[in-house]
């Protein structure tokens, strides 16, 4: 039997991944260029459908007694109402959303969908979850599509900031932002 040749590229880590295109970039200028013009494009493709699809998944799957109701009630610390470890919960599941938006923005790429993304996940969230601790959280998506909004409208024009305003309205929430 023929055994064919394996690349040394097939079996690496991520991180050694990382680090050897962070060292082709520093030595080409044009890897370096071309990398970014990928990252854009898979950003692009991502588009606000899939956040959205990722945020409402990723909130509908918390489990109420595991990630809830076991962490509540007394502690050493004193007593957690279910409510707020809830609300704690769905904070620490959007974290993430977060940090990339963040990211995006100082980057400048693609954080107007994305921040879109999010605010469609959180709407559908509300409106369609069937989570067991939904009803804990009722308030919750629209206070973080103000927490999204008010972090992805800084250092924005006044006329971006209006375009936003407006998808929010159009999606049904927080009419006053």
């Amino acid at each position: 039997m023929k055994q064919t040749k394996k690349s040394a590229l097939s079996e690496i880590s991520e991180s050694e991944a990382l680090a050897i295109l962070n060292k082709l970039c520093k030595e080409n200028k044009n890897i370096a260029k071309r990398a970014g013009e990928i990252r854009r494009e898979l950003l692009k493709a991502e588009g606000a459908e899939s956040v959205s699809e990722s945020v409402f998944s990723d909130l509908d799957a918390v489990d109420i007694f595991e990630d809830v109701y076991d962490s509540s009630g007394r502690t050493r610390y004193g007593y957690v109402e279910p409510c707020e470890r809830a609300w704690e919960v769905f904070e620490e599941t959007l974290e993430p959303y977060m940090v990339e938006l963040k990211k995006l923005k100082r980057l400048k790429i693609q954080s107007d969908e994305y921040c879109r993304g999010i605010i469609k996940g959180l709407k559908k969230f509300k409106e369609e979850s069937t989570a067991e601790y939904s009803d804990l959280v009722e308030d919750a998506p629209d206070e973080f599509i103000k927490t999204v909004f008010e972090e992805w409208k800084k250092g924005r024009r006044k006329k971006e900031i209006e375009k936003m305003k407006e998808f929010i309205k159009n999606c049904g929430e927080n009419e006053e932002l």
